[in-house]
């Protein structure tokens, strides 16, 4: 049994519902934060975050165009 099963079985005696991912989500394509400089420096105070690289590939100082993600406004990225 796996660790994720045991966890269900002992917090969720009853089960658990499925739901489709789109039915509890929104998904935008990421393509209008794509930042323009690729001059990236680790004094400024942006992220930049890239799928299938690194998680954070370095510091932007563009300040249009930038998703904050927070508490009431989460953000999921895809791999």
């Amino acid at each position: 049994m796996s660790k994720l099963e045991e966890l269900i079985k002992e917090l969720c005696p009853d089960g658990v519902e499925y739901d489709k991912l789109d039915s509890v989500i929104d998904y935008e394509q990421p393509t209008k934060y794509i930042v323009k400089d690729t001059n990236y420096n680790d004094s400024f105070k942006t992220p930049v975050l890239t799928a299938g690289q690194s998680f954070i590939l370095g510091y932007t100082s563009e300040v249009d165009g930038i998703y904050v993600a927070s508490k009431e406004n989460p953000t999921i990225i895809f791999q």
